[in-house]
């Protein structure tokens, strides 16, 4: 409870700079996503300095795309995954999220000022609807980027595995004949539990080769989920055993009884 509250006050200033942005690019005829993006990154990262001792590992930068549309294919492991990627990725994103979303108080205006999706997972056909959104704004804007979490969840066993990916999340990839970028990410589901109290967080991200779409047209889309699955997989796998090494040998790391109060990362 106290690592809540703790976290809370802290971000609690950027958060609210971040909603007043939101709001005030909605009001405009045509919204700039592009501007709101960066200033939203900005507050994401003073949120970051003032509330979560996080260490970044991040590797394969080189891999995103610098210009064109593509699709961000993710592993998920805690609430934190989409705002740890708006504060990372060097160019504007919007994000395919649960529909639960636009229903917490203070955070619709920002989903929307980012351009994001809601998507049903209890209805079917809003799902579909959903993703048909997603390839149409792939279709029309050669810039526009997604990230999609095709596990549906977050990872719950206790190794964090990642668990199937669900082939139509891809779909929009294939419709807008544009990159799909795999991403895998590891220990990010510490930062938000309560059970978890440290004086730093390590978490990996890495950035995947992407898959080109000339691959779309010899083979399906259960195909290339499978393939992409398995490279994020592959590599999870390869983070969690370097996690277990952080863990053992850096005493930054270790569990502490004193709450977070500096950060080092970003």
């Amino acid at each position: 409870m106290w690592k809540y509250i703790k976290l809370g006050v802290q971000v609690a200033h950027p958060f609210m700079a971040c909603r007043r942005a939101a709001k005030k690019c909605l009001k405009k005829g045509t919204p700039d996503k592009k501007e709101f993006y960066f200033i939203c990154q900005k507050r994401i990262r003073q949120a970051f300095k003032r509330g979560l001792s996080i260490d970044f590992d991040i590797q394969g930068m080189e891999n995103i795309p610098k210009k064109g549309n593509f699709l961000l294919v993710s592993n998920h492991q805690s609430n934190l995954d989409p705002i740890i990627l708006c504060g990372l990725m060097p160019r504007p994103i919007s994000f395919v999220t649960k529909k639960e979303n636009m229903n917490l108080p203070l955070i619709p205006p920002i989903i929307e000022a980012l351009g994001s999706v809601p998507l049903d997972r209890e209805n079917l056909k809003q799902e579909v609807k959903a993703i048909m959104q997603v390839e149409k704004i792939l279709q029309s804007d050669p810039e526009a980027t997604f990230a999609i979490y095709p596990e549906g969840t977050r990872s719950r066993d206790s190794e964090h595995r990642v668990a199937p990916f669900k082939p139509g999340s891809l779909k929009p990839a294939f419709r807008a004949d544009c990159p799909i970028v795999p991403v895998a990410v590891f220990g990010s589901f510490r930062t938000l539990d309560k059970k978890f109290r440290m004086t730093h967080y390590p978490v990996q991200i890495h950035f995947l080769k992407p898959v080109d779409p000339s691959e779309f047209s010899i083979h399906s889309t259960v195909e290339v989920a499978e393939e992409v699955e398995r490279r994020v997989r592959e590599e999870v796998d390869k983070e969690r055993e370097q996690d277990k090494l952080l863990m053992e040998k850096n005493r930054k790391y270790i569990r502490t009884k004193k709450l977070p109060i500096l950060f080092r990362g970003v």
